[in-house]
């Protein structure tokens, strides 16, 4: 049977991941009632990153199993369908093979929503320090 103590511990232990939790929960709600900010634009861009960069278990190879997050899987598939476009280009260069292959839409998306946040981070820094200039 468990002491009163450690069901105390226990209890404590649980209060205090669901203080970090709710503490977690306040900070995204904050950023995302932010209408324009930059935290705003990467706390919507977070849960993208986060599908992106899970870790899937690959079927058995020869080696045995092996990691793969879905973000290097979309990579690899865009790297080999443009390698085949590009083999078909090069052997018979005038066949039509339609418009370049695309990357995945989530990754397309994420690369480009990372990028104007890049690009709005460097504005900002650029205006404090104009700001701070003057």
């Amino acid at each position: 049977m468990i002491s009163l103590t450690q069901q105390i511990e226990e209890l404590q232990k649980i209060q205090a991941i669901l203080a970090e939790k709710i503490d977690t929960e306040v900070k995204t709600k904050i950023k995302l009632e932010k209408l324009a900010s930059i935290e705003r634009l990467e706390t919507l861009i977070e849960p993208i990153t986060q599908q992106l960069d899970l870790v899937k278990v690959s079927s058995r190879n020869s080696v045995g199993r092996f990691k793969v997050s879905l973000r290097d899987n979309y990579k690899t598939n865009f790297e080999l369908q443009l390698q085949k476009y590009n083999q078909k280009t090069i052997t018979q260069p005038t066949k039509d093979y339609g418009s370049l292959p695309r990357k995945a839409p989530i990754l397309e998306t994420e690369e480009i929503y990372v990028t104007l946040i890049g690009i709005l981070k460097k504005q900002d820094e650029r205006i404090k320090a104009l700001e701070n200039s003057n």
